[in-house]
């Protein structure tokens, strides 16, 4: 597989379009079956974020994590969103959350078995730090064997988030999103490929983390001043998006629909971005408004 190393010393691999078997046939979420489709190819991270990495992109203060190579945890969903904006900026390359059907692809890494090494749970300590040898504490990244593909602590050490809302018979709610992989406290059901569970966005965890996918196209080139104009615009309309509640009335957000659409719209000219505006409601007669972009196209700015 294709490998880049970005300016924060993560290591990513090109992950190819391709056809899996997702789910099991256990009776609970995991089921049923099913041919699913990766559409493009598309770099995930061989690890999950280590703490260095955090400190780097947030810009915090030297020593401020006790320990670098282990997996940054305590994040929620929005700020693991964050800290792939920031990167975004960064690289001048699209990161982002892994869907989860992204996730079980490159966890299974071509194989259609229990677990990605086999059907054997007994092996599972060459590849996963989990409750039975963790000794109840996160590890350094990389320590482990790597499946297939090459990624390593896909499960176990740390869970990780997903893009994906959670959604099932009980679970409709905006609240939950997916999480990936099991952690070092987990038994090996957990560190099964077609495993799921789920969290509250708005909460972190000690034993949950992040890994970031990555386009294959960068979107622009280094100093690419349209670009961070573009950014920019974007931040000062999520602050607006932010202040709106009901009490503001449909127009207000009409103009706030309508300056997404032309930001959107310079971006599609420029290169095949698309931007969506989603609103949720939220109690107290207010609402939250998210906003998100992401490239479809393919140039260099």
């Amino acid at each position: 597989m294709d490998e880049i190393t970005n300016s924060i010393g993560m290591r990513l691999k090109k992950v190819p379009a391709g056809i899996f078997t997702m789910g099991s046939d256990n009776p609970d979420d995991e089921n049923p079956r099913y041919e699913a489709r990766i559409l493009q190819d598309f770099y995930c991270g061989v690890c999950p974020v280590t703490q260095a990495q955090a400190q780097i992109v947030f810009e915090l203060e030297p020593g401020y994590f006790e320990h670098p190579n282990r997996p940054l945890t305590y994040v929620n969903w929005h700020q693991a969103g964050e800290f792939c904006s920031r990167l975004s900026e960064r690289e001048g390359r699209r990161y982002r959350l892994l869907k989860e059907i992204e996730w079980e692809y490159v966890c299974r890494a071509g194989t259609s078995t229990k677990f990605f090494w086999g059907e054997d749970e007994s092996d599972a300590g060459l590849y996963a730090w989990y409750k039975e040898n963790s000794e109840g504490r996160s590890h350094d990244v990389g320590e482990k064997r790597p499946n297939a593909w090459g990624f390593h602590d896909i499960v176990g050490n740390v869970e990780c988030w997903c893009e994906d809302e959670y959604r099932d018979v009980s679970y409709c709610r905006d609240e939950y999103r997916i999480i990936r992989g099991g952690s070092f406290q987990s038994f090996p059901k957990a560190l099964r490929c077609a495993f799921r569970s789920f969290w509250s966005k708005d909460r972190g965890d000690e034993l949950l983390g992040l890994r970031v996918a990555a386009d294959v196209s960068e979107v622009r080139a280094a100093g690419d001043d349209w670009f961070d104009n573009q950014v920019s615009a974007l931040r000062r309309l999520a602050e607006k998006l932010r202040a709106w509640r009901n009490e503001d009335g449909p127009d207000a957000l009409d103009a706030l629909r309508t300056e997404a659409r032309h930001i959107g719209e310079k971006m599609n000219e420029r290169g095949g971005m698309k931007l969506m505006l989603r609103a949720h409601s939220v109690s107290k007669g207010g609402r939250e408004i998210e906003i998100a972009w992401n490239g479809v196209g393919d140039w260099r700015g």
